[in-house]
């Protein structure tokens, strides 16, 4: 979460769940970070509902050290 956080457009909130929630306020919204991981074979879910709390953000489970790795490589790549 914290490696996130670090990450210009991007706020992780905390959990104690085997996934995390991101809003994020990055050029192209959740969606457009959504497409640009599923371009890179990672799949995350996007919640697009104005006026409420999910509202641009993505849902991302936790996986493998190697695959949340490249999760991380993805979104400093794409950010």
């Amino acid at each position: 979460v914290s490696a996130i956080d670090a990450m210009p457009g991007l706020q992780a909130f905390p959990t104690d769940a085997n996934f995390f929630l991101v809003r994020v306020t990055a050029d192209g919204g959740a969606n457009g970070l959504r497409d640009a991981l599923l371009a890179r074979g990672i799949a995350v879910k996007s919640f697009h509902t104005p006026g409420t709390p999910l509202d641009s953000c993505i849902r991302v489970s936790t996986g493998t050290p190697e695959q949340n790795a490249a999760l991380l490589a993805a979104l400093g790549d794409i950010l």
